[in-house]
Protein backbone atom coordinates (compact mmCIF):
# COMPACT_ATOMS: atom_id res chain seq x y z
CA UNK A 1 0.00 0.00 0.00
CA UNK A 2 1.32 3.67 -0.92
CA UNK A 3 -0.48 6.46 0.33
CA UNK A 4 0.77 10.18 -0.34
CA UNK A 5 1.97 12.10 2.83
CA UNK A 6 0.20 15.57 2.81
CA UNK A 7 -3.39 16.04 3.45
CA UNK A 8 -3.68 12.15 2.67
CA UNK A 9 -1.70 10.23 5.62
CA UNK A 10 -1.61 13.44 7.65
CA UNK A 11 -3.73 16.56 7.49
CA UNK A 12 -1.04 19.61 6.55
CA UNK A 13 -3.15 22.06 5.06
CA UNK A 14 -3.68 24.11 8.73
CA UNK A 15 0.50 24.40 7.91
CA UNK A 16 0.28 26.14 4.83
CA UNK A 17 -2.60 28.11 5.37
CA UNK A 18 -2.36 29.28 9.10
CA UNK A 19 1.47 28.25 10.03
CA UNK A 20 0.39 25.50 12.51
CA UNK A 21 2.85 22.88 13.19
CA UNK A 22 2.42 19.20 11.15
CA UNK A 23 0.63 17.35 13.17
CA UNK A 24 1.24 14.13 13.78
CA UNK A 25 0.67 10.71 12.83
CA UNK A 26 -3.13 9.96 13.99
CA UNK A 27 -2.94 6.66 16.67
CA UNK A 28 -5.71 5.48 14.35
CA UNK A 29 -3.74 5.30 11.57
CA UNK A 30 -0.85 4.19 13.43
CA UNK A 31 -2.36 1.37 15.05
CA UNK A 32 -4.11 0.04 11.54
CA UNK A 33 -0.28 0.79 9.65
CA UNK A 34 1.18 -1.16 12.38
CA UNK A 35 -1.45 -3.63 12.30
CA UNK A 36 -1.38 -3.97 7.80
CA UNK A 37 2.81 -4.51 8.31
CA UNK A 38 2.37 -7.08 10.64
CA UNK A 39 0.18 -9.29 8.81
CA UNK A 40 2.85 -9.38 5.78
CA UNK A 41 1.73 -5.84 3.88
CA UNK A 42 4.44 -3.92 2.83
CA UNK A 43 4.07 0.51 3.34
CA UNK A 44 5.43 3.23 1.63
CA UNK A 45 4.55 6.67 1.50
CA UNK A 46 5.46 8.42 -1.60
CA UNK A 47 5.31 12.68 -1.70
CA UNK A 48 5.75 15.37 -3.74
CA UNK A 49 7.73 16.16 -1.01
CA UNK A 50 11.51 16.03 -1.60
CA UNK A 51 13.67 13.63 0.62
CA UNK A 52 14.88 16.64 2.60
CA UNK A 53 11.66 17.20 3.43
CA UNK A 54 9.51 14.25 4.25
CA UNK A 55 12.89 12.95 6.14
CA UNK A 56 11.57 14.98 9.40
CA UNK A 57 8.52 13.25 9.88
CA UNK A 58 9.67 9.93 8.71
CA UNK A 59 10.33 8.40 12.48
CA UNK A 60 6.70 8.59 13.36
CA UNK A 61 5.25 7.02 10.49
CA UNK A 62 5.67 2.76 10.37
CA UNK A 63 6.60 1.94 6.70
CA UNK A 64 8.59 -1.12 5.91
CA UNK A 65 9.55 -0.30 2.10
CA UNK A 66 11.44 2.68 0.58
CA UNK A 67 9.91 6.23 0.33
CA UNK A 68 9.15 7.77 -3.14
CA UNK A 69 9.86 11.76 -2.98
CA UNK A 70 9.58 14.51 -5.54
CA UNK A 71 6.35 13.37 -7.60
CA UNK A 72 8.55 10.24 -8.44
CA UNK A 73 11.96 11.71 -9.08
CA UNK A 74 13.64 9.24 -6.31
CA UNK A 75 12.59 6.17 -4.50
CA UNK A 76 14.96 6.58 -1.34
CA UNK A 77 15.90 3.86 1.09
CA UNK A 78 14.91 5.09 4.52
CA UNK A 79 17.48 4.42 7.13
CA UNK A 80 20.38 5.10 4.94
CA UNK A 81 18.71 7.93 3.03
CA UNK A 82 20.85 6.27 -0.03
CA UNK A 83 18.60 6.78 -3.54
CA UNK A 84 17.37 3.20 -5.08
CA UNK A 85 16.23 4.76 -8.17
CA UNK A 86 16.43 8.47 -9.49
CA UNK A 87 15.11 10.61 -11.78
CA UNK A 88 16.06 14.35 -12.01
CA UNK A 89 16.00 16.78 -14.08
CA UNK A 90 18.11 16.94 -16.85
CA UNK A 91 21.26 19.52 -16.57
CA UNK A 92 19.96 21.80 -19.59
CA UNK A 93 17.06 22.69 -17.47
CA UNK A 94 19.18 25.66 -16.33
CA UNK A 95 18.92 26.68 -19.88
CA UNK A 96 15.25 26.48 -20.53
CA UNK A 97 14.51 28.33 -17.19
CA UNK A 98 16.45 31.70 -18.33
CA UNK A 99 13.46 31.40 -21.25
CA UNK A 100 10.83 31.22 -18.33
CA UNK A 101 12.50 34.08 -16.49
CA UNK A 102 12.42 36.02 -19.65
CA UNK A 103 8.98 35.51 -20.20
CA UNK A 104 7.91 35.85 -16.26
CA UNK A 105 10.76 37.92 -14.92
CA UNK A 106 9.12 37.95 -11.43
CA UNK A 107 7.81 34.56 -11.17
CA UNK A 108 8.61 33.03 -7.86
CA UNK A 109 10.53 29.39 -7.60
CA UNK A 110 12.17 27.07 -5.40
CA UNK A 111 14.91 24.74 -6.71
CA UNK A 112 15.41 21.44 -4.89
CA UNK A 113 18.68 19.86 -5.39
CA UNK A 114 19.81 16.44 -5.50
CA UNK A 115 22.46 17.21 -2.97
CA UNK A 116 19.18 18.14 -0.24
CA UNK A 117 19.84 21.96 -0.55
CA UNK A 118 17.51 24.47 -2.27
CA UNK A 119 18.12 27.68 -3.98
CA UNK A 120 14.88 30.03 -4.66
CA UNK A 121 14.56 32.99 -7.40
CA UNK A 122 12.19 35.66 -6.24
CA UNK A 123 11.13 34.32 -3.03
CA UNK A 124 7.41 35.34 -2.08
CA UNK A 125 5.51 34.79 0.89
CA UNK A 126 4.91 31.30 0.20
CA UNK A 127 8.12 30.54 -0.06
CA UNK A 128 9.22 31.85 3.15
CA UNK A 129 6.16 30.28 4.84
CA UNK A 130 6.81 27.05 3.06
CA UNK A 131 10.31 27.16 4.44
CA UNK A 132 9.48 28.08 7.75
CA UNK A 133 6.74 25.32 8.49
CA UNK A 134 8.74 22.55 6.58
CA UNK A 135 12.02 23.16 8.63
CA UNK A 136 14.32 23.93 6.14
CA UNK A 137 16.31 26.78 4.79
CA UNK A 138 17.11 28.38 1.16
CA UNK A 139 19.63 30.52 -0.90
CA UNK A 140 18.21 32.99 -3.15
CA UNK A 141 19.73 32.96 -6.35
CA UNK A 142 18.89 34.93 -9.51
CA UNK A 143 19.25 32.31 -12.04
CA UNK A 144 19.33 27.99 -11.54
CA UNK A 145 22.27 28.64 -13.42
CA UNK A 146 24.11 29.51 -9.87
CA UNK A 147 22.43 26.27 -8.78
CA UNK A 148 24.85 22.68 -8.38
CA UNK A 149 23.02 20.49 -10.47
CA UNK A 150 21.52 18.00 -10.21
CA UNK A 151 17.61 19.21 -9.71
CA UNK A 152 15.23 16.81 -8.29
CA UNK A 153 12.47 19.43 -9.23
CA UNK A 154 11.13 23.22 -9.76
CA UNK A 155 8.45 24.21 -7.92
CA UNK A 156 6.77 27.28 -8.95
CA UNK A 157 4.43 29.51 -6.59
CA UNK A 158 1.75 31.67 -7.42
CA UNK A 159 -1.27 33.46 -5.62
CA UNK A 160 -3.55 33.06 -8.03
CA UNK A 161 -4.01 29.52 -10.55
CA UNK A 162 -4.20 32.05 -13.50
CA UNK A 163 -0.61 33.02 -13.16
CA UNK A 164 0.66 29.77 -12.23
CA UNK A 165 -1.53 28.34 -15.34
CA UNK A 166 -0.06 31.37 -17.83
CA UNK A 167 3.50 29.49 -17.09
CA UNK A 168 2.53 26.18 -17.33
CA UNK A 169 1.52 26.83 -20.85
CA UNK A 170 4.25 28.74 -21.73
CA UNK A 171 6.49 26.01 -20.67
CA UNK A 172 4.30 23.16 -22.16
CA UNK A 173 4.54 25.53 -25.70
CA UNK A 174 8.80 25.31 -25.67
CA UNK A 175 10.07 22.54 -27.52
CA UNK A 176 12.24 21.37 -24.52
CA UNK A 177 8.95 20.54 -22.86
CA UNK A 178 8.46 16.65 -23.54
CA UNK A 179 11.71 15.88 -21.89
CA UNK A 180 9.67 17.49 -18.61
CA UNK A 181 6.38 16.90 -16.52
CA UNK A 182 4.08 19.53 -15.66
CA UNK A 183 2.12 18.53 -12.58
CA UNK A 184 -0.74 21.16 -10.39
CA UNK A 185 0.22 19.34 -6.68
CA UNK A 186 -2.47 22.55 -5.74
CA UNK A 187 -4.00 25.64 -7.44
CA UNK A 188 -1.31 28.01 -6.71
CA UNK A 189 1.21 25.39 -6.89
CA UNK A 190 3.57 23.86 -10.38
CA UNK A 191 5.99 21.32 -10.13
CA UNK A 192 8.45 20.57 -12.90
CA UNK A 193 9.78 17.20 -12.73
CA UNK A 194 12.12 15.31 -15.38
CA UNK A 195 9.63 13.01 -18.11
CA UNK A 196 8.78 9.97 -16.66
CA UNK A 197 9.06 11.29 -12.75
CA UNK A 198 5.62 10.40 -11.93
CA UNK A 199 4.37 8.90 -9.14
CA UNK A 200 2.57 6.02 -11.25
CA UNK A 201 5.91 5.44 -12.68
CA UNK A 202 7.44 5.50 -8.72
CA UNK A 203 5.04 3.48 -7.82
CA UNK A 204 5.77 0.81 -10.23
CA UNK A 205 9.39 1.06 -9.54
CA UNK A 206 8.63 0.33 -5.52
CA UNK A 207 6.41 -2.32 -6.00
CA UNK A 208 8.80 -4.68 -8.50
CA UNK A 209 12.00 -3.44 -5.86
CA UNK A 210 9.33 -5.18 -2.89
CA UNK A 211 8.64 -8.08 -5.09
CA UNK A 212 4.65 -7.40 -4.86
CA UNK A 213 2.19 -7.80 -7.78
CA UNK A 214 0.08 -4.85 -9.59
CA UNK A 215 -2.90 -7.08 -8.49
CA UNK A 216 -1.94 -6.96 -5.23
CA UNK A 217 -0.81 -2.49 -5.63
CA UNK A 218 -3.22 -0.51 -3.66
CA UNK A 219 -2.59 3.69 -3.54
CA UNK A 220 -4.26 6.55 -1.98
CA UNK A 221 -3.79 10.18 -2.62
CA UNK A 222 -6.22 13.61 -2.61
CA UNK A 223 -4.29 15.61 -5.11
CA UNK A 224 -3.86 15.66 -9.30
CA UNK A 225 -0.42 14.56 -8.77
CA UNK A 226 -1.61 11.83 -7.36
CA UNK A 227 -3.45 10.41 -10.62
CA UNK A 228 -0.95 9.02 -11.87
CA UNK A 229 -0.42 6.02 -8.97
CA UNK A 230 -3.93 5.79 -8.15
CA UNK A 231 -4.39 4.58 -11.67
CA UNK A 232 -1.21 2.98 -12.16
CA UNK A 233 -2.42 0.37 -8.61
CA UNK A 234 -4.95 -2.12 -8.40
CA UNK A 235 -7.18 0.14 -7.02
CA UNK A 236 -6.83 3.50 -6.11
CA UNK A 237 -8.44 5.30 -2.95
CA UNK A 238 -8.86 9.05 -2.11
CA UNK A 239 -9.79 10.82 1.21
CA UNK A 240 -13.07 12.46 0.87
CA UNK A 241 -11.15 16.02 1.45
CA UNK A 242 -9.37 15.26 -2.18
CA UNK A 243 -10.14 17.32 -5.41
CA UNK A 244 -13.05 16.85 -7.26
CA UNK A 245 -10.63 15.46 -10.14
CA UNK A 246 -9.45 12.88 -8.13
CA UNK A 247 -12.67 12.06 -6.81
CA UNK A 248 -14.33 11.43 -9.88
CA UNK A 249 -11.67 9.55 -11.43
CA UNK A 250 -12.74 6.40 -10.53
CA UNK A 251 -11.32 5.47 -7.48
CA UNK A 252 -12.75 4.83 -3.79
CA UNK A 253 -13.80 7.48 -1.71
CA UNK A 254 -13.32 6.85 2.11
CA UNK A 255 -13.40 8.96 4.42
CA UNK A 256 -11.72 12.42 5.67
CA UNK A 257 -7.73 12.22 6.09
CA UNK A 258 -8.67 13.88 9.53
CA UNK A 259 -10.76 10.25 10.16
CA UNK A 260 -7.90 8.02 9.25
CA UNK A 261 -8.32 7.45 5.48
CA UNK A 262 -5.45 5.29 5.35
CA UNK A 263 -6.73 3.46 8.38
CA UNK A 264 -10.12 2.98 6.74
CA UNK A 265 -8.25 1.62 3.47
CA UNK A 266 -6.60 -1.16 5.48
CA UNK A 267 -9.83 -1.82 6.94
CA UNK A 268 -11.33 -2.86 3.47
CA UNK A 269 -8.28 -4.51 2.20
CA UNK A 270 -8.29 -6.57 5.87
CA UNK A 271 -11.54 -7.42 4.77
CA UNK A 272 -10.54 -8.72 1.57
CA UNK A 273 -7.49 -10.16 2.64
Amino acid sequence: MVSDFDNTLVYTQRTFEEGAAVPQLSPYNHRRIRYFMENGGRFAVATGRTWQLIRPYLPEIPTNAPCGVGNGAGLVDIPTGRYLYRNFLPDEVAGHMEEVLRAFPDLSCEIFRGDDCSDAINPCDFTYYHAQSAGYAFRTVKSVAECPLPIVKILFEGTERQGVTAIAEFIRSRPWAGRCELIFSSDILLELTARNATKGVLVEHLAAYCGVDREHLYCIGDQKNDLSMLEAAKEGFAPSNAVEAVKNSGVTVVGHCEEGAVGQVIDLLDQRY
